[in-house]
């Protein structure tokens, strides 16, 4: 979405995204079709208590991405060094240290 939303203001659009979490108190249970989407988000628009979401440069996801791999790195050395407390703690108890 936020790349469609950069690539459209570029063209001169004015671009506002709008959160699923604001919408979904419009949108009708039955017979969703395209029209009906569009529909609801008209109608969701027109409400002045809209909140809209900013759209992210090209760096914010970027930064983001590092941030989430070097959780995962961390996560994955503790589970590592914890494997191998296990496995120390076990061959110590069974006497094959």
């Amino acid at each position: 979405m936020h790349f469609w939303a950069r690539e459209l203001s570029k063209l001169g659009y004015t671009v506002r995204a709008m959160p699923a979490q604001f919408v979904n108190p419009y949108v009708i249970k039955s017979n969703n079709n395209d029209a009906n989407a569009v529909a609801v988000i008209c109608e969701a628009v027109q409400h002045s208590s809209m909140r809209f979401a900013r759209i992210k440069t090209v760096e914010q996801p970027a930064v983001l991405h590092l941030h989430r791999s070097r959780s995962l790195l961390l996560a994955q050395r503790v589970a590592l060094s914890n494997f191998h407390r296990g496995q120390k703690h076990n061959a110590s108890s069974t006497g094959r240290m």
